[in-house]
């Protein structure tokens, strides 16, 4: 079955990759505030057309992992503005698909990385393959917007069993691969690979409330004793450090949690900033969706593990729910960026965290959380178009498989800093293997609208084998 990875691209793009059941990689772009649709390309066969060698195609990688990488120097003039796809290829190479920024149809390549030999194999049962996250890290100094640190990661599973990182300093550096020091040795039996979320936790001091800078890198996994870790490392050198977390989650023989992680802050427009946090979220061994969080600011818990109010039971007997978690942050700017240079949010319309989950009823659902002065976590069925897919098989054999989940946040704003786009964005897969857009647009008491992207606009339908 195919992943969806979506990620935001710069300010203005929305972009979303998954597997196509032609066996190629397959992204779709959309542009706001300007008019349009998503534009769609198939990347293996645009990469084959331009690159030299012809890489292997990815037909049943079964992992894909996306990030934007865009870097802008102290007058804000564009150093580096690319989107990039990872994924495992026939070859037992991990490759990059990447493009340099501009208007569609943009010029994909494609390039094996400077991997270790990835663990990884094809089978559903067995030999499992390697996890991919990937993520850009761009810190800025506040005092002259002069850059501190600016690097793209890779994080992956080898053959050994070893958590690994590739990065690569921009502008012109090369890749690097190294083996993270992880004081615990990852989970990786002959049914199960350990799970990885991995995030930057970059924070600037732009709103009233706020003191310091944070500017971290996170990579959560868990270990041999199925317990759940969290790697740092701080922005400019320095060493990883490996933190043992709270909380049990779901290892069986089979199956393992997924993980889904964000970053998020709540402010109001009288009070300035009310919190700045991290959040990891999973399944626990007592079938439950837990929430671990880290408050660092306005001032530091440490991270607390708690049960959240799922109104559906969870779908655990052979394959764990599916999991996409993130922050919404929607306000005006008093001024206006590109990258990760800080700018002052006023007139702040709302600040949520949402979780999205398949319940046991087959049915998607949202909890969201509205901050400050929320309610606190609410649970509600999506009103989605079609049925989620979900296979079940009847007899003893490979886990059930359930439609992937990817979410997003989009809030575009226009020169003058006044709000343009103000959404959220949840993809997936339905029963007749077609690919779906959810979206909510905010400000506003409108709901969710559910579009069938493989029929409204022809593209290539998923691999949903």
């Amino acid at each position: 079955m195919t992943p969806l990875t979506s990620y935001i691209w710069g300010t203005q793009t929305e972009v979303l990759g998954y597997l196509g059941a032609d066996g190629d990689v397959h992204a779709m772009t959309l542009l706001r505030p300007a008019p349009g649709d998503w534009a769609s390309a198939d990347l293996t066969q645009a990469a084959h057309a331009s690159t030299q060698p012809k890489f292997p195609n990815p037909a049943a990688a079964q992992v894909l992992a996306g990030y934007p990488f865009v870097v802008l120097d102290q007058h804000g003039g564009v150093i580096e503005d690319t989107s990039h796809f990872v994924y495992l290829g026939l070859d037992g190479n991990l490759h990059q698909l990447y493009a340099k920024g501009g208007e569609p149809p943009l010029k994909w390549r494609d390039a094996p990385l400077p991997s270790q030999t990835p663990h990884g194999g094809l089978s559903l049962s067995g030999n499992p393959t390697t996890p991919l996250a990937g993520y850009q890290f761009v810190v800025y100094n506040t005092d002259d917007f002069s850059l501190v640190e600016s690097t793209e990661h890779v994080i992956y599973l080898d053959k050994a069993g070893s958590l690994r990182e590739l990065y690569a300093a921009r502008p012109g550096g090369n890749w690097t691969d190294h083996q993270l020091p992880a004081a615990a040795q990852p989970l990786v039996t002959d049914q199960l690979t350990t799970p990885i979320a991995a995030y930057p936790f970059v924070f600037y001091p732009t709103l009233p409330g706020t003191t310091g800078v944070e500017s971290t890198e996170h990579v959560i996994y868990i270990d041999a004793k199925n317990r759940l870790h969290e790697l740092y490392h701080h922005a400019g050198g320095g060493s990883w450090r490996d933190n043992l977390l709270p909380g049990a989650p779901l290892v069986t023989q089979e199956l393992t949690t997924p993980l889904a992680a964000y970053t998020f802050w709540a402010a109001s427009d009288s009070e300035g900033v009310t919190e700045v946090s991290e959040h990891i979220i999973y399944i626990g061994m007592d079938g439950r969706l837990h929430e671990l969080y880290n408050v660092r600011q306005p001032n530091q818990t440490g991270w607390i593990d708690v049960v959240l109010p799922s109104a559906e039971p969870l779908i655990t007997a052979a394959q764990t729910t599916p999991l996409a978690g993130f922050s919404f942050v929607s306000a005006d700017s008093s001024s206006t960026s590109r990258g990760d240079i800080p700018v002052t949010f006023v007139n702040i319309d709302e600040c949520s965290e949402h979780v999205m989950y398949l319940g046991a009823d087959g049915n998607l659902r949202e909890l969201y959380n509205v901050q400050p002065g929320g309610p606190g976590w609410i649970d509600r069925q999506l009103p989605t178009k079609a049925t989620p897919l979900v296979v079940r098989p009847s007899f003893s054999g490979p886990p059930a498989r359930t439609t992937p989940l990817s979410g997003y946040s989009f809030v575009v704003n226009y020169q003058d800093g006044s709000l343009a786009e103000s959404s959220m964005h949840v993809l997936y897969i339905d029963d007749n293997a077609n690919l779906h857009e959810m979206y909510l647009i905010r400000p506003g008491e409108g709901d969710w609208v559910d579009r069938n992207l493989t029929t409204a606009l022809s593209v290539a339908p998923p691999n949903a084998t």
